[in-house]
């Protein structure tokens, strides 16, 4: 059994080693860019389209043919699973100091689909590299990201 003053120790070393380790914590799971939660956002109230319109604003495969691409993409997963009804960032990994990868679970009437955005900090702002979605959080989630 612990004498009262080395239970006060052990408590005292419990506390700073939390609060040494809140920091690392925090860097792990980064602040979501604005871009992809503003588009997560304008998804909800405006639609797909829109939502694309803001993730693509800048990246250079902003085409309209990427665009179409897209927007048929989410028009069958809401034709499959209803209306969007909301979403949960699940993680943001940072990859250095000026990449992020935001995954994401959209939420239907019917079923989840899942999403991944990777966004560059570039000199003007966050730039989206690319986006992924599906029905399988296999295909766009990398293994070992639900677990916990």
């Amino acid at each position: 059994m612990l004498k009262p003053c080395r239970w006060i120790e052990s408590v005292m070393a419990g506390v700073l080693l939390a609060a040494l380790n809140a920091p690392l914590a925090a860097q792990q799971q980064a602040e979501s860019p604005s871009v992809a939660t503003a588009g997560l956002e304008v998804f909800l109230t405006a639609g797909a389209d829109s939502a694309i319109a803001v993730w693509l604003g800048g990246a250079t495969f902003d085409t309209p043919a990427t665009r179409a691409t897209l927007g048929q993409g989410f028009a069958r997963m809401a034709e499959q699973r209803g209306r969007m009804l909301g979403y949960d960032v699940v993680r943001v990994l940072p990859i250095g100091t000026h990449v992020r990868r935001v995954y994401a679970v959209l939420h239907y009437e019917e079923a989840p689909a899942y999403l991944y955005l990777e966004l560059y900090r570039a000199p003007g702002g966050w730039v989206t590299q690319a986006v992924e979605f599906n029905a399988d959080p296999g295909d766009v989630f990398p293994p070992g990201l639900l677990e916990p």
